[in-house]
């Protein structure tokens, strides 16, 4: 599932996406899932999905999933039961990105 909740219509969204998707180099994919305790479902999913081994997965959850086996997957720790994950917990980072630094995985790929 893609977001596209920065376009008025969905002409608009997929016409970007569209041209978007020809500039990817499926050689270089990643692919990051971030749930929480409303969508665990699609964290089992997501694990279980058969993807070419080329396609580098990361799911980050706010609790412990013991089920998840196939793919790398972060906890999202401390985080405020008020507070959604993609909130910067300080200037810099955002808190999901407490242990994981992204911008370095992105390279290895």
């Amino acid at each position: 599932m893609i977001c596209f909740q920065h376009y008025k219509t969905f002409q608009e969204a997929q016409a970007s996406w569209n041209r978007r998707k020809q500039r990817v180099n499926h050689e270089h994919c990643g692919i990051i899932l971030i749930v929480d305790e409303t969508f665990a479902n699609e964290a089992e999913l997501f694990d279980n999905i058969n993807l070419d081994p080329k396609y580098h997965r990361i799911l980050f959850t706010v609790n412990f999933e013991p089920q998840i086996k196939n793919v790398n997957h972060f906890v999202i720790r401390n985080l405020p039961r008020d507070v959604h994950f993609m909130t910067y917990k300080t200037i810099a980072s955002k808190w999901y990105e407490q242990d994981f630094n992204i911008i370095q995985w992105l390279k290895t790929l």
